[in-house]
């Protein structure tokens, strides 16, 4: 060999940081901690709406980072605008679809790289054989936690038809448990952050028919307070379908199975975060292979849809012993909205997970964002790695061979040398 290559990482310079306000000190620090591990500087954008945390940000980073690699920026739309006529280097941004494509028309004025964590309307798909229990347990707990204002929080709910009524009233015994017959009075709720967004939860509340309140309902605009909500016999074209919710409602929709489930996630924009609660053999199973989609296939079904298998075909695959063979078929339902959806992450079977672990990276895709972080892919996103050549100032008899003029002889040795059989460098 008469070359060494390897991967330079370098940061890419200066980092804009603009934050969100749900939780304005785990989501900067999150990324500041990659941004310093990268080498990178930053400029820090604090949300507006949470006003005390970022200015405590504005006094104590100053104290603890070097001033002139870590500014903190204080400000609302006017000072934002501003900073995004600046260049920079990468710009991370938190906050909605709306927002996001602002800042990725002003980074395109520089062609500045962005990463874009800006949520979506994030389902979750509850087979017929859950434990519904345990679905509302968990549900309950990551849809109401910060009273509904996570960018991954559950967004609405589509249940099998079988099993509808029975989650609603697992849900509404799970809300009295962990927030008592007067959830107002919990001191485990959270507060909507302002009075903007009460009204704005609250018009979606008015335009949901009364009739179809399953859970809570009660608002006091004073406290800004709005209680644990769950509304049944949702349609997709309800106004609580039309987008994000973030806050405390959670809408119903009956499904007769993963098939239409799996319809109504793809004629949505695409989620952060899909979950799904399957747990027995005796589930609905799409044809993928090839990336076609099929029919649900049941054991007592009528196959009336041609397929390249049968169902007892499909069981044999699962069999112990065969390379297909897992511990439990819910795996078929699982992989049929894994297969034939797309979401930013997916977590089986519980709510949030997939974006709570650093070994996993974070972000959305589509609609819901673009780019990807947490722990050491906070590291990866933020380094630019630059490929290099190292080559002696020797064996240049054996290089000749690519300049011209060009003969038989040395268009041979430059085909030899640019082969795999060479194990040179191909850059003659």
């Amino acid at each position: 060999m008469i070359d060494s290559v390897y991967i330079l990482k370098e940061p890419y310079g200066v980092v804009l940081v603009m934050s969100a306000w749900n939780y304005p000190i785990q989501i900067i620090f999150s990324q500041l901690v990659g941004i310093i591990a990268s080498g990178n500087c930053a400029i820090i954008k604090p949300s507006e709406l949470s006003p005390v945390t970022s200015e405590l940000m504005s006094k104590l980073i100053p104290q603890y980072l070097d001033k002139e690699c870590f500014r903190v920026y204080l400000g609302g739309i006017p000072e934002t605008t501003v900073l995004l006529k600046e260049r920079f280097d990468m710009i991370m941004y938190t906050g909605s679809s709306m927002v996001g494509k602002i800042v990725m028309k002003a980074a395109a004025e520089h062609l500045t790289p962005v990463i874009l964590e800006l949520g979506g309307k994030s389902p979750v798909y509850v087979h017929k054989d859950s434990d519904l229990k345990l679905v509302a347990k968990r549900v309950v707990w990551g849809k109401f936690l910060n009273l509904g204002q996570t960018c991954t929080a559950p967004d609405y709910i589509l249940c099998h038809n079988n099993v509808v009524d029975s989650l609603i009233d697992e849900l509404r015994k799970t809300v009295e448990e962990y927030f008592g017959s007067d959830p107002k009075e919990s001191p485990d709720l959270a507060r909507i952050v302002n009075a903007r967004n009460f009204k704005r939860i609250e018009s979606i509340m008015s335009a949901t028919p009364k009739e179809k309140l399953a859970v809570g309902g009660e608002t006091d605009e004073s406290a800004l307070y709005i209680a644990p909500t769950v509304y049944k016999d949702i349609q997709l074209g309800d106004p609580i379908m039309e987008g994000e919710i973030f806050g405390p409602i959670l809408p119903v929709l009956a499904v007769n199975g993963a098939d239409e489930a799996v319809e109504i996630i793809n004629s949505q924009e695409k989620p952060l975060a899909l979950y799904i609660f399957a747990k027995s053999d005796k589930v609905g199973f799409n044809t993928v292979v090839g990336g076609g989609v099929g029919m649900s296939l049941s054991k007592s079904e009528t196959i009336t849809t041609p397929v390249n298998f049968l169902w007892d075909e499909i069981l044999k695959m699962y069999e112990p012993g065969s390379p297909w063979s897992i511990p439990n078929l819910f795996e078929i339902v699982v992989q049929q909205l894994l297969s034939c959806t797309s979401s930013g992450g997916v977590t089986v079977n519980d709510v949030l997970m997939h974006a709570a672990s650093h070994n996993l990276p974070f972000g959305g895709v589509g609609n819901s964002g673009m780019g990807r972080y947490h722990g050491k892919y906070t590291f990866d996103a933020l380094t630019h790695e630059k490929p290099v050549v190292y080559r002696g100032q020797n064996f240049e008899s054996l290089l000749s061979a690519r300049y011209p003029p060009y003969s038989e002889k040395n268009l041979s040795m430059v085909k030899w040398m640019s082969s795999e059989k060479s194990r040179s460098c191909n850059i003659m």
